[in-house]
């Protein structure tokens, strides 16, 4: 199964699922480090999100191991201190959580299908509380 990370969705799951592989969502780990990219390193951001999907594209265990190793190597030499250097090596420290989906290379890597049925599920419940509340302005 693959997962946001949230602690409470892999507990609910292994509680339900003893034995379920849990795979972390790779675009999760991505997104951490975007949303922490200052305007004034965004030249850096876009050389660590090349290097990230490069170690996102690696075809098995070992090239994916040594990619991540040469990103933390060089984003402990290269990018500036920062919470984005922060969670970019926090992506590199997480291998084991990434390397799981080379033993079930048919399981999903990303949780980005669904994360957009949840995004539509979200504005939908948002029109109609909205609606709701208008009604009830209306009485």
């Amino acid at each position: 199964m693959n997962t946001d990370g949230w602690s409470a969705t892999k507990n609910a799951m292994k509680y339900l699922y003893p034995t379920i592989v849990i795979i972390q969502c790779f675009l999760h780990a991505y997104i951490k480090i975007r949303d922490r990219a200052l305007k004034k390193m965004q030249e850096v951001f876009k050389e660590i999100g090349e290097k990230v999907w490069d170690c996102y594209k690696a075809t098995n265990k070992r090239s994916f191991s040594q990619r991540i190793r040469r990103v933390k190597q060089w984003a402990i030499k290269r990018v500036p201190d920062s919470i984005m250097k922060e969670k970019l090596l926090d992506l590199c420290s997480k291998r084991n959580l990434w390397i799981k989906y080379y033993d079930f290379p048919i399981a999903h890597r990303t949780s980005n299908a669904l994360d957009r049925l949840m995004k539509f599920m979200n504005r939908h419940k948002f029109a109609h509380q909205v609606i709701i509340v208008l009604l009830r302005q209306l009485i």
